[in-house]
C-alpha cells in the first residue's frame, strides 16, 4: 500500500499549552490522535503516553494481513495503553485522575483498522463525500444519536467536554474497533476536538480532500479553527491512499 501522511497540531488561541499528541509511524502504517482530558492534572502526559505505549505494543507485535486481526490488534493496544496511564496516576498523581481520548488508524494491504476512545475522530473522504468513522463518546454525542441533540446544538452545549470513556481513566475501557475496506484516491482524517468543533463535517471535503496536498489540507483545517476561536489545542492528520497491495510510504517533508 503506498500513502501519503502528513500531521499538524498547534496549541489554538485559547490554551496555555498544547495536550494532544500524535503518531505517524509510517513503517508500520500506524497513525494515532491523543487528546489530553482539558482540566485534569497531567493530560498532556497521559497523551504522550498512550500514543508511546499503543506504538510500542504494536511495535512488539508481527503484523501481517489484518483484515481480521486489525480490529483486536488495535484493542490490545489501546487497553495496555489505559492500563499504563492508570497505573501511571496512580503513582505521579495521588488522587487524581488523568486521562486522553485516542483514535488510531492501523493499515493493511487492502483494509484498515480503526479504534477509538473518546470524541477524537476519523474521518474518510471518498469520492468528493465525507463519512465519519467513529462515535463520540460524550454526553452529547449520545444525545444526538438519540435525537435530543442537533450537531449545531451539540457543539454549543455546557455538556459538549464531557466524556464518557477515556484511556487511563478508569482501571479498564472499552475500546470501539472495526476494519474497513480502502480504495486508491481515499482520503482519511484523524482530529481532535478542537477541529471537530468548530469545523462541521460537510466543510471539510473542499477543504481536505484529494484536490489538496496532504500537508495543505492539514494546514488549512487547522487554520480555520483557529480563525473560529481556536478554543482548544487542534492536531489534524491526514493519511491519502496512493495505491493497495504495496509496501511503500511517503511522508511529508
Amino acid at each position: 500500500m503506498i500513502l501519503t501522511t502528513c500531521a499538524v497540531t498547534d496549541t489554538g488561541r485559547k490554551r496555555e499549552r498544547n495536550e494532544d499528541t500524535f503518531l505517524v509511524d509510517d513503517e508500520r502504517r500506524l497513525f494515532v490522535v491523543a487528546d489530553g482530558m482539558g482540566g485534569h492534572v497531567g493530560g498532556e502526559v497521559a497523551s504522550q503516553m498512550a500514543v508511546e505505549t499503543i506504538g510500542t505494543v504494536l511495535d512488539r507485535v508481527e503484523r501481517h494481513e489484518i483484515t481480521l486481526l486489525g480490529q483486536d490488534l488495535l484493542r490490545f493496544a489501546f487497553r495496555a495503553a489505559n492500563r499504563q496511564v492508570f497505573e501511571h496516576a496512580l503513582e505521579a498523581f495521588p488522587g487524581h485522575e488523568i486521562g486522553t481520548t485516542a483514535v488510531a488508524l492501523l493499515f493493511g494491504r487492502t483494509h484498515v483498522a480503526i479504534a477509538h476512545v473518546g470524541d477524537s475522530r476519523a474521518y474518510r473522504i471518498r469520492d468528493g463525500k465525507i463519512e465519519r468513522l467513529t462515535h463520540d463518546h460524550s454526553v452529547v454525542g449520545e444525545h444526538v444519536r438519540a435525537g435530543l441533540l442537533t450537531e449545531e446544538e451539540a457543539r454549543k452545549h455546557p455538556r459538549r467536554n464531557w466524556i464518557l470513556r477515556s484511556v487511563g481513566y478508569q482501571k479498564d475501557v472499552e475500546v470501539d474497533a472495526c476494519v474497513t475496506p480502502v480504495r486508491p484516491g481515499d482520503r482519511f482524517l484523524l482530529c481532535s476536538d478542537g477541529l471537530s468543533g468548530l469545523v462541521e463535517d460537510g466543510e471539510m471535503p473542499a477543504i481536505a480532500g484529494p484536490a489538496s496536498g496532504v500537508e495543505d489540507a492539514a494546514a488549512r483545517l487547522v487554520a480555520l479553527a483557529n480563525d473560529r476561536g481556536g478554543d482548544d489545542n487542534i492536531t489534524v492528520l491526514v493519511v491519502q491512499v496512493d495505491a493497495v497491495g504495496t509496501q511503500e510510504v511517503t511522508p511529508c517533508a
